[in-house]
């Protein structure tokens, strides 16, 4: 009976272990699901917060391109109307448009390709911070 006794013993302390370990393993696992949990969230709010100014830059940029596009055609028109002068008389006066338009024609060239450069920024940006959204979710 000693023996059945040790043996009974060494079983309830096996399952004593075995029920502690289990135990331990659940609470890691909750943890670590936790963790998880934290970081998706975290990853969540930061691309939220990088997401909204990079909206405003894309819509403030649409709207900038906007007002470009109708400079662009002012600038056509005023083309047009000098061309026709020209014909007219060919004066000092015409030669004084014809740099200004070309000085015109020059700025309104330089502020679209920044226009165009902050919306390819923007838009390379915000593919970035969604993959980076994307991948917190996997």
């Amino acid at each position: 009976t000693t023996d059945l006794t040790k043996l009974k013993q060494l079983e309830d302390e096996k399952l004593e272990a075995l029920a502690k370990a289990e135990s331990l393993q659940r609470s890691r696992a909750q943890d670590a699901t936790e963790h998880c949990r934290q970081m998706e969230g975290f990853i969540d709010i930061t691309c939220h917060e990088i997401r909204n100014p990079l909206n405003g830059i894309l819509n403030n940029a649409s709207l900038i391109k906007d007002a470009l596009n109708k400079r662009e055609e002012a600038y056509k028109h005023l083309l047009s109307l000098v061309t026709m002068e020209k014909m007219k008389d060919n004066s000092s006066v015409m030669f004084q448009l014809d740099d200004y338009l070309a000085t015109v024609r020059t700025i309104l060239d330089e502020d679209a390709e920044c226009v165009d450069g902050i919306t390819m920024c923007a838009k390379y940006q915000l593919v970035i911070t969604n993959d980076v959204l994307q991948l917190s979710k996997l």
